[in-house]
């Protein structure tokens, strides 16, 4: 709950730099957002529970870390881009997040097939993040390096 309450109650999305953005054709409108990802942490909590539910105590806790790795890494990629307005290097965040992402997916896989379900929209929303963090970048690329320059 933590990253929805963060995220909407910061307004990313309604800051104007943000607004100004050319925006590539595939790009959803940012209501979308919104609804998708607190249906990601549902969806993940529901996966967590089927682990935490597992005897295997080792399991648990590599998936807890490589969980928490994930989460990190999804926030560090938001203080990039928001905050700090640097899509080059929160594309290397997602480029990080994947295989992470991946390895979980992989984890849970071989533990628990219904937690693996609940998980791999997420890493498969992966993907569309980084060609849309891609194309947010070549499109908009002198107002990212001015944002680069004022921060150096």
């Amino acid at each position: 709950m933590l990253p929805i309450i963060f995220g909407v109650s910061n307004k990313y999305y309604e800051q104007a730099w943000y607004k100004n953005l050319k925006r590539p054709g595939f790009a959803f409108q940012d209501i979308v957002f919104i609804v998708i990802f607190p249906v990601f942490y549902v969806l993940e909590a529901i996966g967590l529970y089927c682990i935490l539910t597992n005897d295997n105590e080792t399991s648990i806790l590599t998936f807890g870390i490589f969980y928490l790795m994930s989460a990190i890494l999804s926030g560090v990629w938001s203080v990039l881009f928001f905050k700090y307005r640097r899509c080059d290097l929160s594309l290397w965040a997602f480029f990080l997040e994947l295989p992470v992402g991946w390895i979980v997916l992989w984890l849970l896989f071989r533990e628990n097939h219904l937690a693996w379900t609940f998980f791999l929209p997420r890493v498969i929303w992966g993907f569309y993040a980084i060609f849309a963090n891609v194309a947010y970048y070549q499109l908009n690329k002198e107002f990212w390096d001015a944002e680069k320059a004022k921060n150096a």
